[in-house]
């Protein structure tokens, strides 16, 4: 099995599980600049949980009382 790395994937066009769809590349700077701020933002808007929600997710996922994408909503 031959290995990559992440930027020759991503060049490669291979999917790392984000479920953002691809946006076509532009070599002008303008679509560089527009890329740049579409990456900001959708770092800025991910959802955070707090250390204690962290802890409360795990614990809850121990008891297998309910799946944990329906205790991360």
């Amino acid at each position: 099995m031959e290995k990559t790395t992440i930027m020759e994937a991503v060049r490669k066009g291979k999917d790392h599980g984000n479920n953002y769809p691809r946006t076509k590349r532009t070599s002008n700077r303008q679509g560089r600049q527009c890329s740049n701020a579409i990456r900001e933002i959708r770092a800025k808007t991910r959802r955070k949980f707090l250390a204690e929600d962290k802890i409360r997710i795990v614990l809850e996922g121990f008891r297998k009382e309910m799946p944990i994408y329906d205790l991360c909503r």
